[in-house]
């Protein structure tokens, strides 16, 4: 059972949260999907769409590090069963807004805009509270792998089933529905048995706290080559939403199911890649495989610029996927693995800001290349970026392997 992919479903605590997150992450990917669509038909601009994904994306970068101090000092279940109830409340307004016919673009950014704010807490207390559920901790690397599966296959359901509920009955549905889909994580992290949270060995303040995590992570250099990765890949691979959300729209002429299927291809690929790393008995060999990834995550883009056949593209969508994910996962492992546990709020905050913090900041350059120059023109250059990034990643590869090896006493 150790080497089953599926090892650390042993611990029940992890098998709720994996229940719960099934649920609530196929209803954040109906939300996201919704929201981008609606964004395109209230404005029929992709620069504007990419502005909103911009804006509810870069409180994250804001407030990373305030978040990571605090993700440390308090309780982690209360603050994501918080979050998770405000995260509810906006879904649920959202709902009337669309239902009524109220919905505007300006205050859906201002909506975004909160979103971003609750998200800068949650995402990195649910990434370090990972680590209490799981009972051995030769079994944390699968848990992370199975909670990013369980990521990608709602980005599979999720949008999929989205697109066929804006194009039947509008998106004010979907987002209904995300808004119950949130009771499942406050239920299940309600009934946990954790073990207390352990104060910190000294007291600080967070100004002090914030010093501490930065230091840590500047006092490592693979620390810093696995966050650098993931701040270039976000800032290259997660304005995909963005760019696909046009390229149907525009391009293909297709309606929302359509993109629905593409956004399921990007899931289904990045699902993929996830259990591989879970099946994977150690991280050893993992930079050598993220190299891969991003190869493919280039070749998917470029491609996809080129070809206008719908399987193809559905196809082309999953390497994609499989790329981008195969390489934040893999880091997001590598990360937590080699930290430890007095800092993993700090440093996971860190990953979370360069993860979903320069996502924006790519969103943003790939609306203004879509708005000067074309659709296409974006979709080519994010696939062109991709090789250029595998090339200089690849003069890192042997540190991380190095580091790996002291990790397992080689």
């Amino acid at each position: 059972m150790n080497s089953s992919v599926f090892r650390s479903l042993q611990s029940h605590n992890f098998r709720l949260f994996m229940s719960s997150q099934i649920v609530s992450m196929t209803g954040i990917w109906m939300q996201r999907m919704a929201t981008v669509w609606l964004v395109l038909s209230l404005t029929d601009s992709p620069f504007l769409s990419s502005t909103n994904d911009f804006a509810s994306q870069v409180p994250i970068l804001v407030l990373g590090l305030f978040s990571g101090a605090l993700v440390d000092r308090i309780d982690k279940r209360h603050l994501i069963q918080a979050t998770q109830f405000m995260l509810l409340l906006l879904a649920l307004l959202m709902s009337f807004l669309t239902l009524s016919r109220y919905a505007t673009y300006p205050i859906i950014l201002a909506i975004s805009i909160v979103l971003g704010a609750i998200n800068a807490f949650d995402m990195p207390a649910r990434q370090a509270c990972i680590s209490q559920m799981v009972d051995r901790p030769e079994h944390l690397a699968n848990a992370i792998a199975l909670n990013s599966a369980v990521f990608n296959l709602s980005r599979v359901i999720g949008p999929t089933v989205a697109g066929f509920i804006v194009a039947g009955v509008g998106e004010g549905y979907c987002y209904l529905l995300t808004g119950i889909a949130f009771i499942a994580p406050i239920y299940a992290l309600s009934v946990m048995r954790l073990p207390p949270q352990r104060a910190p060995e000294r007291r600080v303040n967070v100004g002090e706290s914030i010093r501490e995590g930065l230091a840590y992570v500047a006092g490592n250099g693979h620390l810093k080559i696995v966050l650098l990765l993931v701040c270039a890949v976000s800032f290259l691979g997660m304005p995909i939403y963005v760019t696909f959300s046009a390229f149907v729209k525009m391009v293909l002429k297709e309606d929302a199911s359509f993109f629905g299927l593409v956004l399921g291809g990007v899931g289904l690929g990045a699902l993929s890649s996830t259990i591989h790393i879970a099946a994977a008995p150690n991280i050893r060999g993992l930079p050598k495989r993220i190299l891969w990834a991003l190869i493919l995550m280039g070749i998917g883009l470029t491609a996809m610029a080129l070809i206008r056949n719908r399987w193809v593209l559905i196809a082309m969508a999953m390497l994609v996927g499989g790329g981008l994910v195969y390489s934040t996962t893999g880091c997001n492992t590598m990360l937590q693995t080699f930290i430890s546990d007095a800092m993993r709020g700090r440093v996971m905050s860190l990953y979370v800001m360069a993860f979903s913090g320069f996502a924006p900041l790519g969103s943003l350059a790939a609306g203004i290349i879509m708005n000067r120059i074309s659709i296409v023109g974006a979709i080519f250059s994010q696939g062109a970026a991709c090789f250029l990034m595998a090339l200089i990643y690849l003069c890192a590869v042997e540190t991380l392997d190095r580091n790996i090896d002291r990790i397992y006493g080689r």
